[in-house]
């Protein structure tokens, strides 16, 4: 995503389609799904059937709305997490509960990109050092 898309992120829900189009998004062949330079807009989204299954399909039927390709791909809990560590999501929904705060550099320090559970691939210095 460009600076530019990201920005209108914060908008998203006021004027999506229009956010895109100045991003260089365009629906070029009237499919309903952007584009820009030949590529798609797409999103893969995985699910867990037993808690989850509703929402992402409100999450892919509004993203759909905006211009998005969505394809949602249903499995279980080690089903998510191998294909969250394999980096072949777009959105992944994983929860993580403690009263201890160190529980954030599961998911958020650089140095479980690689192998732990740091699906965002997010490299901050910042956060790493927290």
């Amino acid at each position: 995503m460009t600076n530019r898309l990201l920005k209108c992120t914060a908008t998203i829900r006021i004027k999506p389609k229009n956010c895109f189009k100045q991003a260089g998004w365009a629906d070029a062949d009237k499919d309903g799904i952007l584009e820009k330079n030949g590529k798609k807009l797409f999103h893969r989204i995985s699910r867990i059937t037993a808690y989850e299954e509703a929402y992402m399909e409100l999450l892919a039927a509004y993203l759909k709305r905006v211009g998005f390709d969505v394809h949602l791909t249903t499995m279980d809990d080690a089903g998510i997490f191998t294909f969250g560590n394999a980096g072949k999501h777009n959105i992944l929904n994983m929860g993580w509960i403690s009263t201890d705060p160190s529980v954030l550099s599961i998911v958020y320090n650089s140095a479980n990109i690689a192998q732990g559970s740091a699906f965002t691939r997010f490299k901050s210095a910042d956060l790493d050092n927290a």
